[in-house]
């Protein structure tokens, strides 16, 4: 999970801004549960299949797009 992915999700899907100084370990967990909740079951498996490809864009919580490239969350679009 980039430092990006972190900002994007903060601003698209929670709706705030992220803290000016973060610790980037402890963000990508409440942002790893966060995504957990609002996953159903074959949109994870989908997000475990196509983690390692080049590119991958995958639905997400009903109006967004996850976007993966070689198991690193890149970013999130809405």
């Amino acid at each position: 999970m980039t430092e990006h992915f972190i900002e994007r999700y903060h601003e698209r899907v929670l709706y705030k801004k992220p803290p000016v100084q973060f610790h980037h370990k402890k963000m990508r967990q409440t942002i790893l549960q966060d995504i957990d909740r609002r996953l159903q079951d074959r949109q994870k498996t989908a997000l475990e299949v196509f983690s390692g490809s080049n590119n991958a864009k995958l639905p997400f919580g009903g109006c967004y797009l996850l976007i993966v490239k070689k198991h690193t969350l890149i970013t999130v679009l809405n």
